[in-house]
């Protein structure tokens, strides 16, 4: 059943986020973390931050490398889904509570609670995996690559060649972590077999076009990492409802999107408030430079006027040497010091 106890204590959070520690590591500045975010948050695909901090030139692939090793935190499903702001911490964190009590893996829990799509679902397993996303819909098909694998191999497994060039075979999957399969076609076609992965629903439409004779795809073969499994006809309906054993657990679900939606505007209004206080705090240091140059500028303006004021008290005590007179001395040197001005013509009488 879904824990709902309202005197459960807040968890903490899992880990500091990958910007909050290149910014600990003084790797990156706030600055550039908030440029980052900003173009992060622009961007229509979601990209993970440490992959624009790196392509902006802010920080070396090397360096990013040695905080993920430093802090352990690899690119995992969860991690990327946060990085990529797609999910937030708190969703994950109910996420993986919630898988906890079901034993359904976490693409599949956070597919049942919407929180993601399944092409968001498949880009974030493809950062993971280091596999390339590609939308087949948009791609030209070989119709010469069918006779490479047979129909019926292609329509049991999904599997759908797009591409041979130098003894090389790209080729469409709907789980590019079966290792097997991409062995087996190695030793069938023999060349090198590189995978690439797109959404369910775009590789069988796919596979419609390429192998139009082919029977449908079998709803029972084993989905993607993440991705949940087809459903038969006769459970379809049940499935698309999934997981909702009892209404406990519906309504827990419902009151858990509830607060994730209310923890997700949040945490936005706090970001956008952090990125601008990280605004005033630059504007604010560039104040204080320009503050500290007109001060040094000062300091040397007085520093200059001690000087002369040094050089004419020692020609006062010389003059004062010289002329051996005490009662108007003051007077006297001041005479010394002026410069004398020009004698004053007589008029004619």
């Amino acid at each position: 059943m879904l824990a709902t106890s309202p005197s459960a204590p807040a968890s903490p959070p899992r880990r500091r986020l990958l910007g909050d520690l290149l910014v600990r590591e003084r790797l990156i500045t706030p600055e550039q973390l908030a440029e980052a975010l900003d173009e992060q948050a622009a961007a229509e695909s979601r990209r993970p931050l440490g992959e624009i901090l790196v392509d902006r030139g802010a920080l070396t692939r090397e360096a990013l490398n040695v905080v993920l090793d430093k802090y352990h935190k690899k690119y995992r499903l969860g991690d990327l889904l946060v990085e990529t702001n797609t999910i937030t911490e708190a969703e994950l964190d109910g996420a993986l509570a919630y898988q906890k009590q079901t034993g359904l893996r976490l693409g599949d829990v956070l597919l049942a609670l919407n929180l993601v799509t399944e092409r968001q679902m498949r880009e974030a397993l493809c950062k993971q995996l280091r596999v390339p996303f590609v939308d087949l819909d948009a791609l030209a098909l070989d119709p010469a690559l069918a006779g490479l694998i047979p129909a019926e191999l292609a329509a049991a497994r999904r599997i759908l060649p797009i591409a041979r060039a130098e003894g090389r075979l790209t080729v469409a999957v709907d789980d590019p972590t079966d290792a097997d399969l991409v062995e087996a076609l190695e030793a069938a076609t023999g060349g090198r077999v590189e995978v690439v992965t797109s959404t369910r629903d775009a590789l069988a439409r796919a596979l419609a076009r390429l192998y139009p004779a082919a029977p449908a795809a079998s709803a029972g073969e084993a989905p993607a990492s993440g991705a949940p499994a087809a459903p038969a006809p006769d459970d379809a309906r049940e499935t698309q409802e999934a997981p909702r054993p009892d209404a406990e657990v519906a309504g827990g679900l419902d009151a858990l999107r509830a607060g994730q939606e209310t923890l997700r505007r949040e945490r936005n209004a706090a970001l956008q408030a952090l990125r601008a206080l990280e605004r005033r705090h630059a504007e604010a240091m560039r104040q204080l430079a320009a503050l500290r140059a007109a001060n040094a500028t000062l300091r040397e303006s007085h520093a200059a006027a001690v000087r002369a004021a040094r050089e004419y008290r020692r020609e006062y005590e010389a003059l004062l040497r010289r002329t051996g007179r005490r009662e108007d001395d003051f007077e006297a040197v001041l005479r010394q010091l002026r410069p004398r001005a020009a004698p004053e013509r007589r008029q004619p009488g």
